[in-house]
């Protein structure tokens, strides 16, 4: 049968809407009809398995319901029935689920949750299992609810401090949840001056704008933009006088110094040519007109050399110490303002900071780019280590999702949702790097945004981003994905 498709070629990365066979599965597999899937950032410059370099598929986050329950007499009766609604993260070594019909794996779904759309599923399962592996599976941390009893001191986590880099991303604001679910002592986002409410209202307890704050800097003296020392500061421990960070007033300061330096430079011209003429004053008596001698007359060009010279004196005096300044700009971080695990969604220039900020023995994780090759060789503490990692699919740890989904616990956000047809508006979207949470586009034959609150998300944001067919823009921080070879796949 002859199902509509999304096909990515992943040589010129051009997306075309076409119709092909519905996939083939195995025994063991499951088809389901899509009725929404998630796209994600960068995911079109993913490289592809040699089985895929043509026609590959896009879209690994899905939510459906089961068509068809696998056949293989050897294995126990089919978890899942026809009919159930189901979502999944789906292996990236077989062709995506940007399609009518597509195939999933047993361990790879989960019940979805009853309290949500389709729209609202399909947002969930990549970021919401990247947050969940980076804290409790590689980040260590105990995937345990932190009520009453457990929110204590005995508890590990309650001694944990976490930073999350992109915290009002896909999958930072899940992270931030899940933290706060599991009791963590204190965490902290870093994202854009739009997004600090966003990201405070999804339960951090500080957070940093790196549009006015970097990492360090904030690590150090506390929040510039508000006066205040954050919490681990705020001990008996001073703030160091307000360090400009703002792009826009640095570059007024540099302005101002140019011309405080030429001031100088004119005024020091001034009082030499004033010192010449009183050593010549002070060697030669000069006589007047009518042939008596003069001297440097008082109140002339002796005294106002005295007057400079004591207005230079009195500016030194007030003027900072250079060596002290520099030395206060370079202090080491005190080691108890590190965190113990960094989360890292962004990559690049904060990826490289994110290290100084881990503390003695702790962990930095990245999820957008590999970060071997990226430690600075000063400002780091002892034992830290480094580690990237690309997600999995796990339903096991997504039915745990659910539960916490439905009970209210965690909250799903989706940043727009697209029909089938609006595919290519959908990857401008994600590409432009201005998506707060997932977008995510309808199965082909599931009609129109039946929401009013996706069409007005739609309507608010579907204009964004490159149009008339070009390439969907790829910013810095993509996710990225091992290169892959061999092995036939399922697709």
């Amino acid at each position: 049968m002859p199902i509509k498709v999304i096909q990515h070629d992943p040589d010129n990365h051009k997306l075309t809407l076409t119709s092909t066979t519905s996939p083939t599965k195995r025994a063991a597999s499951y088809t389901v009809r899509v009725h929404a899937f998630g796209i994600t950032k960068g995911e079109l410059q993913w490289e592809e398995p040699c089985s895929l370099k043509k026609n590959a598929v896009p879209g690994y986050d899905v939510a459906g319901t089961i068509e068809d329950v696998p056949a293989d007499p050897d294995k126990a009766p089919p978890k899942f029935q026809p009919g159930t609604r189901v979502y999944a993260l789906t292996a990236f070594e077989r062709a995506g689920n940007a399609r009518e019909f597509t195939i999933v794996e047993e361990s790879e779904m989960a019940l979805m949750p009853k309290n949500v759309f389709w729209r609202e599923a399909a947002a969930v399962p990549m970021s919401a299992l990247t947050a969940w592996q980076a804290l409790f599976i590689h980040g260590g941390l105990k995937a345990e609810e932190a009520t009453g009893r457990k929110r204590t001191r005995a508890n590990d986590n309650a001694l944990k401090r976490v930073l999350i880099i992109g915290a009002s991303g896909s999958v930072g604001f899940w992270a931030l949840q899940l933290a706060k679910w599991a009791g963590i002592a204190h965490v902290v986002g870093v994202c854009g001056t739009d997004n600090v409410e966003f990201v405070r209202g999804f339960g951090a307890d500080e957070v940093i704008d790196y549009r006015k704050n970097n990492m360090g800097a904030w690590l150090r003296f506390g929040d510039y933009e508000s006066g205040k020392v954050h919490d681990s500061k705020k001990k008996g421990k001073k703030s160091r006088v307000k360090v400009e960070q703002d792009v826009k007033e640095e570059d007024d300061i540099e302005e101002e110094d140019d011309v405080k330096e030429e001031e100088d430079v004119k005024q020091e011209d001034d009082v030499n040519q004033i010192d010449e003429v009183e050593d010549e004053a002070d060697v030669k008596v000069e006589e007047d007109e009518k042939g008596v001698p003069v001297g440097p007359a008082v109140g002339g060009a002796g005294s106002s050399t005295l007057a400079l010279k004591s207005v230079k004196e009195e500016e030194r005096k007030h003027s900072p110490d250079k060596s002290e300044v520099k030395a206060e700009e370079n202090k080491e971080i005190d080691e108890e303002s590190k965190f113990d695990l960094v989360i890292d969604g962004v990559g690049g220039t904060a990826l490289r900071e994110a290290w100084t900020t881990v503390k003695k023995g702790g962990l930095l994780l990245g999820i957008a780019e590999e970060v071997e090759g990226t430690k600075p060789k000063t400002g780091l503490s002892e034992n830290v280590r480094g580690k990237f990692f690309i997600v999995k699919p796990d339903g096991s740890q997504l039915q745990r999702i659910t539960e916490m989904i439905e009970q209210k616990k965690v909250r799903p956000i989706m940043d727009s949702a697209w029909d089938f047809e609006e595919y290519d508006r959908a990857f401008d979207r994600v590409g432009s790097g201005h998506a707060q949470g997932k977008v995510v586009i309808h199965g082909p034959g599931m009609g129109p945004i039946g929401s009013s609150t996706s069409g007005k998300r739609k309507r608010e944001h579907g204009d964004e981003g490159e149009q008339d067919g070009k390439k969907p823009k790829i910013e810095e921080g993509a996710q990225q994905l091992p290169i892959l070879s061999g092995g036939a796949g399922i697709c």
